[in-house]
């Protein structure tokens, strides 16, 4: 099953926040952030039922490594 993901522009702006946080904390460590996003949507891509629905049709899946 193929989904229409599509991240929010306030959303983006997040991530690159936290990847340009994760980058000061860490040469490389952004890169690795960005990796473990990647592949929660691919996930959810694959299976929308492996996380919770919080609302209606949206579900929250969340990145173990990073808080």
């Amino acid at each position: 099953m193929n989904l229409e993901i599509f991240i929010k522009p306030r959303a983006e702006l997040d991530l690159f926040k936290a990847f340009k946080f994760y980058e000061e904390q860490s040469s490389g460590l952004g890169d690795e952030f960005i990796h473990c996003v990647d592949a929660k949507l691919e996930l959810i891509n694959r299976n929308p039922n492996a996380c919770p629905k919080l609302y209606k049709d949206f579900h929250r899946g969340l990145v173990q490594r990073f808080p």
